[in-house]
């Protein structure tokens, strides 16, 4: 079983439940958001790791670090 670490809605620990709001940024037809360091920091992200994304059916997304990766390579930061 994977394990998670959740940013956004209210479910993260380690951010004490403090959703962030990230422009989505485009660059030649492609949309893309950054993450500032300081909450990849908080967070205990790095480059490489690789994150799952989960859609809140509210208009809103969570992003979850995948700590037992599968082998794709799909969705690294």
């Amino acid at each position: 079983m994977e394990r998670y670490e959740k940013i956004s809605k209210g479910f993260n620990t380690k951010m004490k439940k403090k959703p962030h709001i990230l422009e989505v940024k485009e660059q030649n037809g492609y949309q893309y958001i950054e993450l500032p360091d300081s909450l990849m920091e908080k967070m205990g992200w790095k480059i490489g790791d690789t994150i799952d994304w989960q859609d809140n059916k509210d208009g809103s997304w969570s992003l979850i670090k995948v700590t037992t990766p599968c082998k794709s390579k799909k969705n690294k930061i």
